[in-house]
């Protein structure tokens, strides 16, 4: 039993002492076991190596303990650890694209360490110390892989200018997930877009479903659905998330709130508006903190 548990117990029933009712029950904890997974992966991945240091810090008679020495591994060793909790590594394919480059642009502000994946790194507009860009072929399981290692998050923004016989969602999203898989790394954000299959139950808005997308859209959203089947149908082992916005706009980011609609093709009641690509990578990295948005196809809107 956790001490918090004991002390929560102590403070109901004095809080309660005059009702005749027993102020606290006792029950089985059955529904944490993925808060402790979680707990057991952080202290895996991010917590051990620091125990270790300090640790071995105190074995070679650097650290005694007093308050001096805590106040010095405060001052030494706090915000290079709080850095270490709170930035990602991320992998960003499509990253040359408007979409891309505004989420290339938030995770490193953001303090994330990001990869940038790309057939040509020649003139890519963004420098950051936290960047690094690279070349690499989504249809290329070795390529991808080689940078996928170690990193916590694959995000991709892929998209095409082509309108015609459209393949590049679904082709390439079979050569990520097997790169992911090959580099262990389980966490997948995807850009879709609204109303990409069919559904007579889940109309979207006109203009979207019987003019965009019957004409110059057609080959495009259906490989995007083609895409988002497979993932549904053939990635239990990956953790996904895919976004679906509405049309895309160049505006500034904003701090909008966000309107979503999970497992739907739109947002009702929107109309068919428009969405910035800033808006865009800001709520793919909002995925990121959440897990909400896990194994989840969420349409939005702000």
């Amino acid at each position: 039993m956790g001490t918090e548990n004991v002390l929560i117990e102590q403070m109901q029933t004095i809080f309660r002492r005059n009702q005749a009712n027993n102020p606290f029950i006792y029950g089985k904890s059955t529904r944490n076991q993925r808060i402790e997974a979680w707990w057991a992966m952080l202290r895996k991945h991010c917590s051990q190596c620091w125990m270790e240091l300090f640790q071995a810090l105190y074995d070679e008679g650097h650290f005694c303990g007093d308050s001096l020495d805590q106040e010095l591994i405060r001052f030494c060793f706090l915000e290079i650890i709080q850095e270490n909790y709170t930035s990602m590594k991320l992998v960003i394919v499509g990253a040359t694209g408007a979409t891309g480059l505004c989420l290339v642009q938030q995770a490193v502000d953001a303090g994330h360490d990001v990869t940038a994946v790309m057939r040509n790194t020649d003139n890519f507009p963004i420098q950051h110390e936290n960047l690094k860009v690279v070349k690499g072929s989504i249809y290329s399981v070795d390529s991808l892989s080689e940078h996928f290692q170690g990193c916590d998050a694959v995000m991709s923004c892929l998209g095409t200018k082509t309108l015609r016989n459209v393949k590049l969602y679904s082709e390439s999203a079979k050569f990520i997930f097997d790169a992911m898989r090959q580099a262990n790394v389980s966490r997948f954000i995807v850009m879709t877009s609204w109303c990409t299959s069919v559904n007579r139950q889940d109309r979207g808005p006109f203009m979207m479903e019987w003019i965009y997308k019957g004409t110059f859209l057609r080959s495009l959203l259906k490989d995007m659905a083609r895409m988002e089947k497979y993932i549904e149908e053939s990635c239990s082992d990956i953790n996904y998330s895919v976004v679906r916005p509405p049309q895309l706009g160049d505006g500034s980011v904003t701090d909008k709130e966000f309107h979503t609609a999970f497992d739907r093709f739109y947002v009702p009641g929107a109309g068919y508006p428009k969405i910035s690509r800033a808006d865009v990578a800001r709520f793919m990295l909002l995925c990121l903190t959440t897990d909400k948005y896990d194994k989840k196809m969420v349409a939005i809107r702000v």
